[in-house]
């Protein structure tokens, strides 16, 4: 990311470089490239790269599994570096629980409680948000400290004086909701495929898979 602007070609002169030697390096040749614009790196899914991460992820997570149980839907950790000055996207609310290391500081992180956004403007994706800092917890790391924000909290980054920070982020997404929507949307495409060979019309829309179910009952009532 380039201020709040997501760069989708052309990235590879933006990535680290063994020759950078350090963060701190890296970001210096970034700035350069970018006329002192803040940047920001994002890689999701990182410990699908990095197998040292994943075997320290699964030693933290186990302990914990032990007492929440399992996600049902997936866990992942997602690094993020730069000096970006707010995260890009904006405020925003996630559905997952948030353990965030700090591997090179400062780092903060805002966050709301879900319960202060009733009946206030919707502030998704926003970046003009600091009129609501009086009600927010502010969640401040260094290097080796551990951050934690709640799945049902509104939440965005904050760089501080320009330095480079270096976090990685991991979400625990314990409910379910996400993966039975996905699951029933692949069924119902299957639904739909077998019932095409006999029926005429039958009006399944997997993306809104509710309104579909009479239709679908319907339908197999009637083979």
């Amino acid at each position: 990311f380039i201020g709040a602007t997501q760069l989708l070609a052309d990235v590879a002169p933006y990535l680290p470089q063994r020759d950078d030697e350090s963060s701190a390096g890296y970001g210096a040749r970034v700035s350069r490239l970018l006329g002192g614009r803040r940047f920001g790196l994002v890689i999701e899914e990182y410990q699908a790269f990095d197998a040292t991460l994943w075997l320290r992820l699964r030693d933290f997570l186990r302990g914990l599994y032990d007492v929440t149980g399992m996600p049902a839907e997936a866990a992942k950790a997602t690094l993020f570096l730069g000096n970006y000055a707010v995260t890009p996207w904006g405020l925003h609310r996630g559905r997952s629980g948030n353990f965030q290391f700090v591997v090179e500081g400062p780092k903060r992180i805002r966050t709301w409680p879900d319960t202060y956004w009733h009946e206030r403007e919707d502030m998704s994706f926003r970046l003009n948000y600091h009129g609501h800092d009086d009600g927010s917890t502010v969640l401040d790391g260094q290097s080796g400290d551990v951050l934690y924000w709640p799945h049902d909290h509104w939440h965005i980054g904050e760089g501080l004086g320009g330095q480079v920070s270096v976090a990685i982020s991991v979400a625990l997404f314990m409910k379910d909701e996400g993966a039975a929507n996905n699951l029933l949307a692949r069924a119902l495409g299957t639904v739909r495929r077998q019932l095409a060979r006999t029926s005429e019309h039958v009006p399944v829309h997997p993306r809104d898979f509710q309104s579909s179910l009479p239709a679908i009952a319907d339908a197999v009532a009637h083979e």
